[in-house]
């Protein structure tokens, strides 16, 4: 968080820096570095984030003077055998940037495909000629489109910060 860079590949993070402009609103499934990237360069930024105590570090944490940060705390468990639904439903509003990261690597097996959830949520909540950019893509080669498909994918692949060795960032251009 303290380079203020998304912990996403280094090539979607040099792609998004010169993709954000200032009129644009930006939607978040997990915060840190890339809330500090998006607060700025962008209109404003909404985070959904599960880590309570991530999250109470970062509302101390900093600020970003022009632009509308948002953050807000959601507790990662299952209604009624329904992965998480506060945390994927979190989204309101559309916007131009969804990045979809944060959780994803849980303990019960049922809400093992989360970032996924969060992907078909945000398809929903995408302007037109927005993006959906999905972190650790590389596990997610079956994203399945029905409606809304986008109009094009691109797959930055590469080394990035806060992690070892190489990662893949896809971005859905809508």
């Amino acid at each position: 968080m303290q380079l203020g860079k998304p912990w996403i590949s280094w090539p979607a993070i040099d792609f998004l820096a010169g993709h954000v402009r200032k009129n644009m609103d930006v939607f978040e499934y997990g915060s840190g570095g890339s809330t500090l990237f998006f607060a700025e360069r962008a209109h404003s930024v909404r985070s959904v984030e599960h880590d309570a105590n991530w999250y109470a570090f970062q509302q101390k944490g900093w600020n970003a003077p022009e632009a509308r940060v948002i953050l807000k705390a959601v507790e990662a468990t299952s209604d009624d055998g329904t992965p998480v639904l506060d945390y994927v439903n979190a989204i309101d509003g559309d916007y131009d940037i969804i990045l979809v990261d944060g959780l994803d690597d849980v303990t019960a097996s049922s809400l093992r495909p989360l970032r996924l959830k969060c992907f078909e949520k945000a398809r929903s909540h995408v302007r037109p000629g927005g993006i959906i950019v999905v972190d650790d893509a590389w596990r997610y080669d079956d994203i399945a489109f029905d409606v809304g498909e986008p109009r094009d994918v691109r797959r930055f692949q590469g080394p990035g910060p806060g992690r070892w060795g190489i990662t893949r960032t896809d971005v859905y251009f809508y």
